[in-house]
């Protein structure tokens, strides 16, 4: 796993959007509530399969947005919004100006 964003994510600003990023972004979603419900997990090996994401990067990935909840790097607790995932994707993908095919793909 590469990490480009800041503070060592898999995403930033300016960076093409990679399916472990695209995966961390969901990560973080979930757990900024610190509970990752059953059908939260459910989604997660789901999406991690979708983009074939080997076990142990995804493991790695989810390992990584725990620990940023738990030093309160998430933002505000709330359980997972949909819409604000969305939108954070969107973002993401558009910021280096260019949608590649697989950015293009994941949304």
């Amino acid at each position: 796993m590469n990490e480009d964003g800041p503070s060592g994510d898999l995403f930033g600003k300016g960076i093409p959007l990679t399916r472990e990023g695209l995966f961390q972004l969901l990560t973080d979603e979930v757990y900024k509530d610190g509970v990752v419900e059953q059908w939260e997990q459910e989604a997660l090996v789901k999406v991690a399969l979708f983009l074939k994401l080997p076990k142990g990067d995804a493991q790695a990935i989810a390992e990584r947005s725990k620990t940023k909840y738990e030093r309160g790097e998430l933002g505000a607790t709330r359980p997972l919004d949909p819409i604000a995932l969305y939108k954070k994707v969107i973002y993401f993908i558009m910021s280096d100006l260019e949608i590649d095919a697989l950015e293009l793909q994941m949304i």
